[in-house]
């Protein structure tokens, strides 16, 4: 998702499991009502998008913190661990098929080693007292 979108996100995500649904630009006018018409076709675009079927293949091994294993959906073959398993579960079952919407989630979850390095470090206050200043005779 771009930046631009990304304070949508919670609209998007309400939107995804209607995509596919005949009343979908209704549901779109409801819920999206209070963002400008220029937002609003961007946010149906981004859900179209992420509804698109995918057949990429996903493989965590190595950029996970977590066992990848095999596991297979509609004859294609991920290596996933426990985690992006059930991320991958739970995206099909809000979209009803393997989208760019599934993987795009997978590929982002919590235990990730590109999300854990992204993720910005929280500021921390330094208990330091400020040097003494010296006094030279």
């Amino acid at each position: 998702m771009n930046q631009d979108l990304s304070q949508y996100a919670a609209v998007i995500e309400q939107l995804k499991p209607m995509v596919k649904e005949p009343e979908f630009n209704q549901v779109l006018q409801q819920i999206a009502s209070h963002i400008p018409k220029e937002k609003r076709f961007l946010i149906k675009m981004e859900v179209k998008r992420l509804a698109r079927p995918c057949l990429r293949a996903i493989d965590l091994r190595g950029q996970v913190d977590g066992q990848c294993k095999l596991y297979e959906f509609d004859s294609i073959k991920h290596f996933l661990d426990d985690v992006a398993i059930e991320v991958f579960e739970q995206q099909v079952r809000i979209f009803g098929l393997y989208c760019f919407g599934v993987y795009e989630a997978v590929m982002a979850t919590e235990n990730n080693f590109r999300v854990i390095r992204e993720k910005p470090k929280p500021a921390t206050k330094k208990n330091r007292t400020p040097p003494k200043s010296r006094k030279t005779a």
